[in-house]
């Protein structure tokens, strides 16, 4: 009964567009952007990404996702926690439960809201951001992204910063032909 009700819902956003989906977010229904199987609510507001159901998740705070490269945000994403992972530079694996996600500019997330918090009227981006109330972040495996490379680095600098070679410490070949006590 339950996926039913999820199906429905997920339906209902998607069947959002054009003036419906205008009126929808003028009377406070936050867009959706599905990251990994499960739907997270735009707050544009608080530059966030909140996870739906999961009210012990940080979820994704984009003012702390770095720079736009392409009009998108690049976050390493915890599947787990629902929220962005935090990576090492000196890694020698990739981590577990991680993936890499693009989420569009906030523009692109939620023009109305971006509209309204530059106090402008609230189609004012709608043109060259049409408003789309539930889409889905792209997601890259870790063997596909940049990590995988840092990673084969990190191993480089670890192997070469071992010694190459334990010398073994062999007893002599006279010592083994002793016999008895040597006095």
């Amino acid at each position: 009964m339950k996926k039913n009700k999820e199906s429905e819902w997920k339906d209902y956003y998607k069947s959002l567009t054009g003036e419906q989906a205008f009126q929808e977010r003028i009377k406070g229904r936050q867009p959706v952007i599905e990251i990994n199987g499960h739907p997270f609510f735009i707050e544009a507001r608080w530059e966030k990404l909140t996870p739906k159901d999961n009210f012990l998740s940080t979820g994704i705070d984009l003012s702390e996702a770095g720079e736009l490269i392409d009009n998108h945000y690049k976050i390493y994403y915890d599947t787990k926690t629902m929220s962005q992972a935090e990576i090492l530079t000196d890694i020698t694996k990739l981590p577990e439960n991680v993936v890499l996600i693009e989420i569009p500019s906030l523009y692109d997330l939620d023009p109305v809201m971006m509209a309204e918090l530059r106090n402008k009227d609230p189609r004012a981006y709608l043109d060259q951001h049409p408003l789309i109330m539930y889409r889905e972040a792209k997601v890259t495996p870790l063997e596909d992204t940049p990590l995988m490379e840092l990673v084969q680095k990190n191993l480089e600098k670890l192997k070469a910063s071992q010694p190459s070679h334990q010398r073994e410490v062999k007893p002599s070949p006279n010592a083994s032909k002793r016999k008895g006590n040597s006095l």
